[in-house]
């Protein structure tokens, strides 16, 4: 790609009951990386001018509108500042100052044959300290996997620290509103990989990111643990894209029998389990119906 314009790429964080003081530190990180950042603020008990600051845009909302619609907001101001692309941001991603250089030069260098629908830092799970591995969708499985190159081409990535271009995103669409939580990122991967876009990976740069609430360990391997309520989006998300989507047969096959695992892995292992047992239920019930938005 052409030499990429650093400050013509704006930053979008979404906020909903932070930890401020590691926001706050998050944030010192961001804005020597980026000169336009975009905050929305989903909860309405944060005092919000404790972040004025002549880079800083704030977006307050009412409400917790969701992380697919609080992007959105983030999306559109940043398309009104004339921004050429969109990083987006969870509140709990950490990054070092040289983050934006760093993942300009590769998108710069990038000479793959693919048109690029967005690039994905690698990222650290603070909750296990575990470096994440890329998922790829194998004849009918998904499957994780390092790769020694610069670029790799995952069948899908987290939302977090993904810089997309402005045009791809005009061209695929904004994030759904409707899934509210989980699955945002996996629906719009997919969306772009349909007009024949490349989810790329940069595998040079990495960012540090809290994933779950907790993990466990079990037969040598460490499991990421969810909330309850977070299990009810992921399963209903899952279910309200199989149905509606036209996405590859082989993809919906592959992560219904993975969530089926999860599902089993969760009433079986964790202590809590007729919470999950409910939730994950309830969440099957309302995909199936079409029921969508805020959980209620």
């Amino acid at each position: 790609m052409e030499k990429i314009n650093k400050d013509s790429i704006s930053c979008v964080i979404v906020l909903y009951k932070p930890d401020l003081d590691y926001f706050f530190k998050n944030l010192a990180n961001h804005k020597k990386n980026f000169k336009k950042i975009i905050i929305v603020n989903n909860d309405n008990s944060i005092d919000t001018q404790q972040f004025e600051d002549k880079n800083i845009y704030v977006i307050n909302n009412k409400k917790n509108l969701g992380i697919a619609k609080a992007l959105n907001q983030g999306i559109l101001k940043s398309k009104k500042l004339g921004c050429a692309m969109v990083t987006l941001f969870d509140q709990d991603t950490s990054i070092d100052e040289y983050f934006l250089k760093n993942m300009a030069d590769k998108i710069a260098e990038y000479k793959g044959k693919m048109k690029p629908g967005l690039f994905s830092p690698q990222y650290k799970n603070l909750v296990n300290g575990i470096l994440s591995k890329n998922i790829y969708l194998e004849s009918l499985r998904l499957i994780r996997k390092n790769s020694n190159e610069i670029y790799s081409y995952p069948y899908f990535t987290i939302t977090s620290g993904t810089i997309i271009p402005v045009d791809v995103l005009d061209d695929v669409g904004l994030m759904k509103d409707e899934l509210f939580m989980d699955y945002i990122d996996i629906d719009w991967c997919l969306r772009a990989k349909k007009k024949n876009y490349a989810i790329i990976s940069i595998n040079t740069v990495i960012i540090h990111h809290n994933l779950g609430q907790s993990s466990i360990n079990i037969f040598g391997h460490n499991y990421i643990i969810h909330s309850p309520v977070r299990m009810y989006y992921y399963f209903r998300n899952a279910i309200l894209l199989y149905k509606k989507e036209p996405f590859d047969v082989r993809w919906k096959f592959a992560d219904f029998f993975r969530n089926l695992m999860k599902f089993v892995f969760y009433i079986i292992f964790i202590n809590n389990r007729i919470d999950y047992f409910r939730y994950i239920l309830k969440g099957y019930f309302h995909g199936i119906i079409g029921r969508s938005g805020e959980h209620k």
